[in-house]
C-alpha cells in the first residue's frame, strides 16, 4: 500500500481478509501444494475484527518445485477462506504469485511472495482450506 493512503481506501467495504503464509509445491506434471498461514480481517465498516490460522492442501497439475513465503488478500470475512477453491500459481525467478476462486464461498483472492526452487513454474489445481479463527473459539466457548 502506498504511504499515506489509509487501508479504508483499499478495502472500502471492510470485507477483506489479509494473509501471510509459508508453503511449498512439488509437481512434475501432477503433484501437490501445501500452505499454512495467519489471516486477519481488520474489521472495517461494521465487519467484525477476526484473526486466525489456516492450512491449505491440494492436488495440482503443471511443473513447479519450491518453497515460498507470501502475503495476500481474499474477498470477504475470514470464514470465506474455508472450503474448496480453484487455484493457479506461477513462479518466475524468486517471485511467486497465485490466484484462487472459491465457488462455495463465492470469494476470490490472490497472493504474491518469494520462492526458492525452480526458476520457472506454473500449476493449476483444486485446494481445500481449513481455518481456526478467534470467532470460532468464541463460538465454541459459547460466548456471544
Amino acid at each position: 500500500m502506498p504511504p499515506g493512503i489509509p487501508l479504508i481506501y483499499w478495502d472500502p467495504s471492510g470485507l477483506a481478509t489479509y494473509t501471510a503464509s509459508v508453503g511449498g509445491t512439488l509437481s512434475v506434471i501432477v503433484g501437490a501444494t501445501v500452505n499454512v498461514g495467519f489471516a486477519f480481517n481488520p474489521g472495517l465498516n461494521g465487519e467484525p475484527f477476526d484473526f486466525g490460522v489456516y492450512g491449505t492442501v491440494g492436488g495440482v497439475a503443471g511443473v513447479d518445485i519450491g518453497v515460498n513465503a507470501s502475503v495476500g488478500a481474499n474477498s470477504g470475512p475470514l470464514c470465506n477462506l474455508k472450503g474448496i477453491a480453484v487455484q493457479g500459481s506461477a513462479t518466475v525467478g524468486p517471485v511467486t504469485a497465485s490466484v484462487s476462486a472459491s465457488p462455495s464461498s463465492q470469494s476470490v483472492g490472490g497472493s504474491i511472495g518469494l520462492s526458492a526452487g525452480l526458476p520457472l513454474g506454473a500449476t493449476i489445481g483444486d485446494t481445500i482450506t481449513g481455518t481456526v479463527a478467534a470467532s470460532d473459539v468464541q463460538r465454541w466457548l459459547g460466548s456471544p
